[in-house]
């Protein structure tokens, strides 16, 4: 019982700080292009993410591993951080946070597809009716409730969200695969990951100059969105009784992260946003009633 309580602890401070990254990412763009706010964000991560693993003792295990392992973690931070993240945040400097966060959540709709395709996992009739759930609610979100004419606010903006929920999906597909230490391959990721998006600013833009805003927000989101909050929910994971319990309650992050955006920029919530998020998440229950997907943060 005492260790259940530290998971529900746990699991709430992911749920609490998880659902404050929507509003960091808007606020870190406000000045800063996607790339030099991933550039800062994915560099403090790092530093967090090596810190954990020597506070754990680990740093044996960090750079003792083969040449397999380092070529996979080089594939892997290709994927996430560097593509995943600056499509993401450029899809959040095109649409308004509810919209980019909310497509987000398609991705254990994706996963259970490309798992179905590449893992050999069975896809069952009711998958069908999860995907069509989910993905109409995805156009109702997209349209703002205009399905009749597939009139998007902003398409390109749209593609993107849709499209970096695909980065997403395919490195947590890979990263079943990979039996590693969860916080080791998330470690060595990230240190690929900082390296690729160091070479990508020097090559096509310019390193970002101080300003309060987009620097704080930026180390915000290395913090909480891409390592410390991780752990925590790592640590939720070993203590539960129940994965499948704690997973769900994550659910409640992008109702709480629709009170920050309200009150911190000022979004107007749209119904649209709401309905349809509910039919991604109806869609989402109607995939795990027999299998159950535990949800990482947008690093795992």
């Amino acid at each position: 019982m005492k260790n259940q309580r530290a998971a529900y602890f746990y699991t709430f401070l992911a749920i609490i700080f998880w659902s404050t990254v929507a509003t960091s990412f808007k606020l870190a763009l406000k000045n800063w292009n996607p790339e030099q706010v991933l550039l800062v964000a994915s560099l403090v991560s790092t530093i967090i993410l090596f810190t954990i693993t020597a506070f754990q003792k680990k740093t044996k295990n960090l750079f003792s591993q083969d040449l397999n392992s380092v070529k996979t973690s080089f594939i892997l931070g290709l994927i996430n951080p560097f593509l995943y993240y600056l499509i993401l945040f450029k899809a959040y400097s095109l649409l308004p946070a509810q919209e980019a966060q909310t497509l987000n959540y398609l991705w254990p709709i994706l996963v259970a597809i490309l798992s179905a395709v590449f893992l050999g996992h069975s896809f069952r009739p009711i998958d069908l009716l999860s995907l069509f759930t989910s993905f109409t609610g995805a156009a109702i979100i997209a349209t703002h409730g205009n399905l009749t004419d597939l009139s998007f606010t902003n398409s390109y903006g749209v593609f993107l969200a849709l499209i970096s929920t695909l980065f997403f999906s395919i490195y947590w597909v890979i990263n079943l695969r990979d039996q590693r230490e969860d916080l080791v391959k998330l470690t060595t990721n990230f240190f690929f990951g900082t390296i690729a998006i160091l070479v990508y600013v020097l090559s096509n833009s310019s390193l970002p100059t101080f300003e309060w805003t987009s620097f704080f927000a930026s180390v915000h989101i290395g913090i909480f969105e891409m390592s410390l909050t991780f752990f925590f929910w790592l640590k939720a994971l070993k203590l539960t009784e129940s994965a499948s319990t704690i997973s769900n309650l994550l659910y409640l992050s992008p109702f709480l992260s629709f009170f920050f955006l309200v009150t911190i920029l000022g979004e107007k919530i749209l119904p649209s946003t709401i309905v349809g998020f509910l039919a991604i998440i109806i869609g989402i229950i109607l995939q795990n009633i027999r299998k159950n997907l535990k949800r990482p943060s947008a690093s795992t």
